[in-house]
């Protein structure tokens, strides 16, 4: 019984590696069966028709598929090819070299791969040498924060932090490149073949903007003058000129009245003694008169003094102005 162990247990790991092998590994395209060999050659040929139809993408679908069923490097060289000539020399790159790295397939009682499979990887490698040549690259630096705590993505595709230490791959054209940190910064980039562009992202968080007080409100703008006329001095003397000059002319009207009919009383300078008294109201009413023509000189007086002189502010007191009439003369007191 231990004797039949020992000889079980390397009897195992042979079998074991055998079934490992990559030979057998990678023989699912030989082994496959007759209904799904004849899917693949039919998606073979709907893929080249395709492309040469300029139908990419449908060219690209169809030979996936049928890579996917075959595994063998002629099937994945149509992927790569397509991948070629739809300017996507990151991914035909990849492509090629997943071929490559096929490990050969040689089905017994052959001792070699077919032939198909050695020019397929031939050309795996032409084509993995020529689109290196059209890849370019993106170098990413983040300003404001640690990588690690920057989402970064290009082309909505994200980019590993470890990626950032390198320069990244890209085929030529526009990319879009975002860096979400403190805050979101994006750029748009232009690659070209075998050309390196360096961008640096700035995601320092804004400083929140100084709130400052707001200007002290102008004060507002004085009045406007009032007209020299508006004034309390000018106003008040103009008023006791015209009371003055009513005053006068209607006393002076009456004296004219009473003297008149008292010179048809009288001859010469001889008048009746019942005539007296209309003699003493003419005599009165001329002084009124006299008096009130007087007051109303006084006031023009002041109101012309008042429009030439500054105006006084209201600190300043207010102007007061009172008319007198003493015997045989009148005039006007008040505080300018």
């Amino acid at each position: 019984m231990m004797v039949s162990e020992r000889l079980a247990r390397p009897l195992g790991v042979v079998l074991l590696a055998a079934f490992l092998s990559p030979t057998l590994a990678f023989a699912q395209g030989v082994q496959a069966t007759e209904e799904a060999k004849a899917t693949a050659r039919q998606l073979m040929d709907d893929g080249r028709t395709a492309r040469d139809e300029k139908n990419f993408k449908a060219a690209l679908e169809a030979f996936r598929k049928a890579h996917s069923i075959m595994k063998v490097p002629s099937t994945g060289i149509e992927v790569a090819r397509t991948l070629d000539a739809m300017g996507l020399f990151v991914e035909a790159a990849e492509a090629a070299q997943e071929v490559i790295d096929i490990p050969p397939i040689i089905a017994p009682p052959k001792k070699k791969e077919v032939d198909a499979f050695i020019r397929a990887r031939s050309d795996a490698q032409t084509l993995l040498d020529e689109a290196k040549k059209k890849i370019g690259f993106i170098k990413i630096t983040i300003k404001g924060a640690k990588p690690e705590a920057v989402e970064v993505s290009v082309n909505d595709l994200a980019v590993a932090p470890a990626m950032l230490k390198e320069p990244i791959k890209q085929n030529p054209g526009k990319h879009t490149v975002v860096a979400k940190g403190p805050k979101t910064a994006t750029a748009e980039v232009e690659v070209s073949s075998g050309q390196t562009q360096e961008i640096t992202l700035d995601v320092t968080k804004a400083e929140k903007p100084k709130v400052e007080a707001p200007p002290p409100e102008a004060p507002p703008p004085p009045p406007p003058p009032k007209s020299a006329f508006l004034r309390p001095m000018p106003l008040i003397g103009f008023g006791i000129a015209g009371a003055g000059l009513i005053a006068g002319s209607v006393t002076g009207a009456l004296t004219m009245s009473r003297a008149s009919s008292i010179k048809e009383s009288c001859e010469g300078n001889r008048c009746p003694s019942s005539k007296q008294g209309d003699i003493d109201s003419a005599k009165t009413l001329g002084l009124i008169s006299t008096i009130s023509f007087g007051v109303a000189g006084v006031g023009a007086a002041i109101g012309v003094i008042g429009l030439l002189r500054k105006p006084k502010t209201e600190e300043t007191g207010k102007v007061q102005v009172s008319p007198w009439i003493g015997l045989n003369s009148a005039g006007v007191v008040g505080q300018f």
